[in-house]
């Protein structure tokens, strides 16, 4: 899993050799832990997000994927992305693997001709999968046997299978991938770009930042920085900074720290500044929020504690989803 406030996110398997995880999450368990619906996010793996119930939209880049129930909505390697809505009945499966694990070794023919063609280059980039014709439905039924092995805790002995299935709907996605009509083009460069800004936010947060030291980090002017931002994340870069540290601050509040220390920790110098913007973002104080937390008052499932629920009741919810 990734920690709770890196952007880029580095997936640590249970079996290293064997890289291949499902994420369930739902409007009030988002996966990884410490993953917010809208948080913005990149990794090295491919990602096919299967929803099981309700709706959502995924957003990559500047291109919004609206998903419902059988649904299938693929991500390429490195893409910045994030689900920005949910329906409150809303749940999802992510299958995410390396694209190395496609190529049997590097190097090799399925490397160059059937891989590297297609993670490389911005033109095979995002979209949604439909249960339409016979090949998508194909592709789709494969996702939901994998989801269902990893949701009801059968990975073990079934690796060889479950990565044949993989392959198979590698197999599939290129095959038909043109006559799909799903081909859209993503500017790689610019996506470098917010990489960049974004893991220098991270970075530096605290410090006093403006706005032309979030362009400098990408070797880009303000005003091309200013469009990216609106462009992909649809927000300013500094909406985006002042988000980003209330937050971070949230995760703090669980914390035993004066309110005045936090406010400080996440850039802010005057505590009245970071109260009045904490309180039009989140709704609440930050010591109305600690107290919340406190009382345990709040409805909403830390993530962490997602994989207390029972096996049993992750493979109902799966298999209710799609009549199984």
């Amino acid at each position: 899993m990734k920690s709770t406030s890196q952007l880029q996110e580095i997936n640590h398997y249970q079996d290293q050799d064997f890289p291949v995880n499902v994420y369930y999450s739902d409007i009030h368990s988002m996966q990884p832990p410490g993953r917010w619906l809208r948080d913005f996010h990149w990794h090295d793996e491919l990602q096919f997000t299967l929803v099981l119930s309700g709706t959502l939209t995924m957003q990559v880049d500047n291109l919004s994927l609206p998903g419902q129930a059988g649904d299938l909505i693929f991500v390429n390697t490195s893409l910045i992305h994030a689900v920005t809505q949910m329906s409150e009945d809303g749940s999802y499966a992510s299958l995410n693997f390396p694209y190395r694990l496609l190529a049997f070794f590097p190097g090799s023919r399925m490397d160059q001709d059937y891989v590297l063609p297609y993670t490389a280059g911005g033109k095979f980039s995002a979209f949604s999968i439909h249960p339409e014709s016979e090949w998508q439905k194909e592709l789709i039924g494969l996702h939901k046997k994998i989801t269902d092995l990893f949701l009801s805790n059968q990975v073990k002995g079934n690796e060889y299978s479950i990565c044949i299935k993989i392959a198979s709907m590698w197999n599939l996605l290129i095959s038909n991938f043109h006559s799909s009509g799903n081909s859209t083009s993503i500017n790689l460069l610019r996506q470098q770009r917010l990489q960049s800004i974004l893991l220098f936010i991270y970075a530096h947060y605290a410090d006093d930042l403006q706005l032309s030291d979030l362009a400098a980090s990408a070797n880009i002017s303000v005003g091309e920085c200013c469009r990216i931002f609106q462009n992909i994340l649809h927000t300013t870069p500094y909406g985006y900074l002042t988000n980003y540290r209330i937050q971070t601050s949230v995760s703090l509040l669980h914390r035993d720290l004066p309110i005045s220390q936090i406010a400080g920790l996440v850039g802010y110098n005057q505590v009245s500044n970071y109260i009045a913007t904490f309180k039009r973002i989140i709704g609440c104080t930050p010591a109305q929020y600690r107290k919340q937390q406190k009382n345990g008052r709040s409805t909403v499932m830390p993530a962490s504690e997602f994989f207390q629920i029972p096996h049993r009741r992750k493979k109902a919810l799966f298999h209710s989803a799609f009549n199984l």
